[in-house]
């Protein structure tokens, strides 16, 4: 089961969405494992399937980073996140993502 995720910057609100992030039941089906992204030369966050070859920025076709999560409760349950990387849009704040449900 994936988690939805409501992500944001915490310095500019360029950055906003929502993402299916992980995967499904429907995995070994559909192979869709999707984890968030983020393109440093355009600017952009956005969700990609890891297992498809083409990985790539949708707006500049550059290779992107995956954002890495951090700050797990005391049960290992990501509730409010803040990410290790920077903002490509600002280069200031931090990417935040909320838990905001779960997608199957």
């Amino acid at each position: 089961m994936g988690i939805i995720y409501e992500f944001s910057c915490n310095n500019c609100s360029e950055i906003r969405g929502i993402t299916y992030y992980g995967v499904g039941m429907m995995y070994p089906k559909t192979n869709e494992d999707f984890r968030l992204f983020s393109c440093y030369d355009c600017g952009e966050v956005f969700e990609r399937n890891i297992n498809k070859k083409f990985n790539r920025c949708p707006k500049c076709k550059k290779k992107p980073v995956e954002l890495i999560f951090l700050e797990k409760d005391k049960d290992r349950y990501n509730k409010k996140l803040k990410s290790d990387l920077n903002c490509p849009n600002c280069n200031k704040g931090n990417i935040i993502i909320e838990d905001i449900g779960c997608w199957d």
